[in-house]
């Protein structure tokens, strides 16, 4: 069908009114009439214009349609309006001019379960993730229509745009489909292959992923179709791009599994591969594993019922692999020498490599205090259900400050359990690590209350967890705000999940979270599992988007600190700015962030050690109020002050102790013209 008339005898005046403009629904297809015409989106049919719903067969995806569902777009909170048509600036040194607005554009992707944020270590590039919305006010249809259309718009324009997570999309699935065949700027990609739409369409789905180099494909099905291992084996075969493959979810067949090792036997491109143990207990992995020269990474997790033969192929193809220095065993039971073999083999790849290899066995520990003693496990779970008393686990708690190896920790017990003694000592061990990074705490049942009271103030103490988990039917409301609390002061927690069951706890949580979360660069990730009551909804966005904007200056401050600086910048109040200046203030207000000094390392391709000494050279290098004046845009090159007819003193007659007491009490943020967050003031100086 040839596209309808944009101008001309017969044809409205897009200026005109748009009162005109109404969203209808007929026979299950959104329509908008708008001057004149249909516009029709669904998931067969999704972009098509006419003057009759009859012909909405054959539709077309055309960008000039998928605007007719965005010009009246508005932001879910702010009602502010959502400016769609800004063309992608973006280039290797120069930021995409959406980014100040992408807070405002989030408020209408929330509807479709999606968040647009700054790629971490990204030059400047954007992502567009997972976002769980449940607490969100259910959107009208109206809402969700404009939000994929949104996702489409994206993803056909902006080449910004270089990771997609489509896994949580609910509907027009052969809209973004089409848009990311579309797009080959996008390098990373998430897909649940149980979709409807994407199964139907897999092999085609997965022969126009040629320019993707990182896969994840989750699925809600129980195991893996034929067709889902069919369309990866063709990708395998067909790809130069593909380095990094995730599967840890799917549970594949035994017939499945060796064809699916075949096809990554003869792929040369794959460096880093996450399986689930069913593909692992095929009988033909561990010959794969001793082939695979150019893996160097290898992940595999268990499900409910850890696969014994899995384990033994794993280590058997172990010994021979010489090019893999990284291995994560999630939820396996291995025993004390299984752990030895597997930190040995991996320590001489590494030594043969001249890299750093690392060893992660999430272990299942038991009484026995030799297997949390053993130095290749950096990662200790312990679970009340093995135990025949509780005072055993007592036992392996106390036992934890002895191992300052461990530096993830994951607790399981009943509530009943989870108290006196037990609470003490993990909250006495909580409080005085400074070794323990990742800790996972859960407790079933009432009457714990008193329990999680300790454990907040010892991880009040705490400065060294950089990712917090918590799982409980209920911890009280007192203790929820005390979570928010000491979140918000924490200057090391960057990843948080609270997981309560009472809604009511979790909405005094949220809202105390939201009071002082803007004041907080620490936080990049949170996500609840619980119920948020809808009058918390706001607040929860409040929360996310500040995550997400943290994530941002992250990234932002590594790129300065690197010497990846881009030379352009648009703030939100339309003042074009150099990159070096919003970078210099992301550095400021980050520099202490733990995950700073892991993406310069990666960036920059250094030791950690040496990220280090680069945040401190580059605070010293804008530490001067002459070179703060310059990344702000104060001053070009001197500064300099207009004579004063009184001949008082100014700030150019000040020394340099005085100038650098001065600069103490300021920050480039304090400039305005500068980006801030969404809704917060700024200043002149």
């Amino acid at each position: 069908m040839p596209p309808p008339k944009t101008s001309g005898p017969g044809v409205p005046d897009t200026a005109a009114d748009d009162r005109n403009a109404e969203f209808i629904q007929s026979r299950h297809i959104y329509v908008l009439r708008k001057h004149g015409l249909l516009y029709f989106l669904d998931a067969e049919y999704p972009v098509v214009a006419a003057s009759d719903p009859e012909t909405a067969s054959g539709a077309t995806y055309t960008n000039s349609f998928i605007t007719a569902f965005l010009e009246d777009a508005k932001g879910s909170f702010t009602g502010a309006p959502i400016d769609f048509g800004q063309a992608c600036t973006a280039t290797e040194h120069r930021t995409c001019q959406i980014v100040p607005r992408v807070s405002i554009w989030n408020e209408l992707l929330c509807h479709a379960r999606l968040q647009l944020r700054e790629l971490s270590g990204g030059q400047g590039q954007l992502a567009l993730v997972a976002a769980e919305t449940r607490f969100l006010p259910k959107p009208t249809k109206e809402e969700r229509t404009q939000a994929a259309s949104l996702v489409y718009w994206l993803l056909t324009t902006h080449r910004c745009v270089a990771s997609v997570d489509i896994s949580v999309f609910d509907g027009h699935d052969q809209l973004i489909c089409h848009a990311m065949w579309a797009n080959p700027s996008i390098k990373t990609l998430k897909f649940d292959s149980g979709s409807l739409k994407i199964r139907q369409n897999l092999f085609t789905f997965v022969a126009f992923l040629g320019h993707v180099e990182e896969l994840e494909c989750t699925t809600s099905l129980d195991r893996a179709d034929d067709c889902l291992v069919a369309a990866l084996g063709s990708l395998l075969r067909s790809t130069t791009s593909l380095r990094s493959l995730k599967l840890s979810s799917l549970l594949v067949e035994k017939k499945g599994a060796r064809r699916l090792l075949e096809e990554l036997s003869a792929n040369g491109t794959v460096k880093e591969l996450s399986i689930h143990d069913s593909l692992a207990d095929c009988s033909t992995f561990d010959e794969y594993l001793r082939c695979a020269t150019n893996l160097t990474s290898l992940s595999v997790s268990t499900g409910l019922s850890p696969r014994k033969g899995a384990l033994k192929q794993i280590l058997a193809g172990l010994v021979e692999n010489t090019s893999i220095t990284d291995v994560t065993l999630e939820d396996f039971i291995v025993e004390f020498k299984s752990a030895e073999l597997v930190f040995k083999k991996c320590a001489e790849s590494s030594d043969e490599s001249d890299t750093d290899g690392k060893v992660l066995l999430r272990s299942c520990v038991t009484n026995d205090i030799d297997v949390l003693s053993c130095q290749a496990s950096t990662a200790a779970v312990i679970w009340g259900q093995l135990f025949s008393d509780s005072g055993q686990v007592l036992k392996v708690v106390r036992h934890l400050p002895c191992c300052s190896h461990i530096t993830s920790l994951k607790l399981e017990v009943t509530a009943s359990d989870f108290g006196g003694e037990l609470a003490s000592a993990l909250a006495d061990y909580i409080s005085l690590t400074d070794m323990l990074q990742k800790l996972s705490l859960q407790s079933w049942g009432q009457g714990a209350s008193a329990s999680w009271k300790t454990i907040v103030q010892s991880l009040s103490q705490n400065t060294s967890i950089r990712k917090l988990q918590l799982f409980a039917n209920t911890v009280g409301r007192d203790n929820a705000e005390g979570f928010a609390d000491l979140v918000n002061a924490s200057r090391t927690i960057s990843k948080l999940s609270f997981n309560v069951l009472n809604p009511y706890e979790v909405g005094a949580f949220v809202r105390r979270l939201s009071k002082a979360v803007r004041d907080n660069y620490t936080l990049l990730n949170i996500v609840i599992h619980g119920e948020v009551p809808k009058n918390s909804a706001e607040n929860w966005f409040t929360v996310r988007e500040t995550a997400r904007h943290n994530t941002g200056l992250v990234a932002l401050a590594s790129q300065f600190v690197a010497g990846c600086r881009r030379d352009g910048y648009v703030t939100e109040f339309n003042v074009p700015a150099t990159c070096s200046r919003y970078c210099a203030q992301a550095l400021e207000l980050v520099s202490s962030h733990t995950a700073l000094v892991k993406e310069i390392s990666e960036l920059a391709s250094v030791t950690e050690k040496e990220a280090s000494s680069m945040v401190q050279k580059s605070l010293a290098d804008i530490a001067s109020m002459l070179a703060f004046m310059q990344k702000a845009g104060v001053v070009n090159s001197k500064l300099e002050c207009h004579p004063r007819e009184d001949k008082q003193l100014q700030l150019d007659d000040l020394n340099e102790d005085c100038l650098r007491l001065v600069r103490s009490y300021l920050k480039i943020s304090d400039v305005r013209g500068i980006l801030q967050r969404p809704g917060q003031l700024t200043f002149e100086m």
